[in-house]
């Protein structure tokens, strides 16, 4: 999670040096049967994104209260978004793009 959130701040900087109208950031998804190591980590990086993307005017896609508690939504490695939730995801991003 350390290299990612470092990863997000080179970004940012980098993205004063460009044009943006908008930087979208998609959300992880919550897992399924994965410990709870894994998912503490993810929850946590959501609660970061989600504070981090707000303070720095960017659109947070939050995927995580879509796919929590929805197994339909995954294949059956409870990892990987199954056809339904590609199509969430996809909506989800496509709300945020409308906007």
């Amino acid at each position: 999670i350390r290299d990612f959130k470092n990863k997000c701040y080179i970004a940012m900087q980098n993205s004063g040096k460009k044009r943006f109208q908008n930087i979208i950031v998609s959300g992880p998804l919550p897992t399924l049967h994965r410990g709870d190591e894994a998912f503490s980590r993810l929850s946590s990086l959501n609660s970061w994104l989600t504070s981090w993307c707000a303070s720095n005017n960017f659109v947070f896609v939050n995927n995580w209260d879509c796919f929590w508690e929805r197994p339909g939504l995954y294949r059956r490695d409870g990892l990987h978004p199954s056809w339904r939730g590609a199509l969430m995801l996809s909506d989800n991003m496509a709300s945020c793009l409308k906007t």
